[in-house]
């Protein structure tokens, strides 16, 4: 037998079970709202409901992301759970234990910033764009390579949000908004090119 076609023929295989691992369960036409919702949530906040205090506006963006994260999450488990093979399932399961921690970490960090009332809650917008980057390069193999370019966005961004503390541009509705609708308008646009791709 030839080897180098054994090997070709290998390496055949593991590009299709590469491919056979891509998640597919964020559609492009969810994200694209989450990212409105977010230009939505500061045009909000900027002209009708102006927090009047910072726990007030960690409040309403932490509802706002409790929202989205229910009807992103819930919508996902129910169609893989109504129409999703078993390996579907676990796949889903194996994404989501990707971003759990990135997830979990924020909660704590804004819980006990809460807490303590501490002055540093300025520091959250740069710090959850942070962590939302680590979540999504750590789902990056699961899902289409260009995702990669969305992780380094808000990577930037939350630098850019963490340096812009020092002139309190960072804690305000459109520091979040402009960063977390436009890295979603973003994602949606790179998984519905990714869509076109494999069509």
């Amino acid at each position: 037998m030839d080897i180098n076609k054994a090997v070709d023929q290998i390496s055949e295989i593991h590009k299709h079970l590469a491919k056979s691992e891509i998640f597919y369960g964020y559609k492009p036409q969810t994200v694209l709202t989450v990212g409105i919702a977010a230009f939505i949530m500061a045009a909000i906040q900027s002209w009708w409901l102006i927090p009047k205090s910072d726990f007030i506006f960690l409040v309403q963006w932490l509802a706002t992301g409790s929202v989205i994260v229910a009807i992103i999450g819930g919508n996902i488990i129910y169609n893989y759970l109504k129409n999703g093979s078993n390996f579907e399932i676990h796949q889903m399961s194996k994404v989501f234990l990707q971003f759990v921690p990135s997830l979990v970490a924020g909660f704590i960090i804004t819980g006990i910033m809460m807490i303590f009332e501490s002055s540093a809650v300025e520091y959250l917008p740069g710090i959850w764009a942070l962590l939302f980057s680590l979540g999504i390069f750590s789902m990056r193999p699961y899902l289409p390579r260009m995702v990669g370019y969305v992780a380094l966005f808000y990577l930037i961004a939350g630098t850019v949000l963490l340096y812009l503390v020092r002139y309190s541009l960072s804690f305000t509705p459109w520091g979040m908004g402009l960063t977390f609708g436009t890295g979603h308008l973003f994602a949606a646009l790179i998984l519905h090119l990714d869509i076109e791709r494999k069509a």
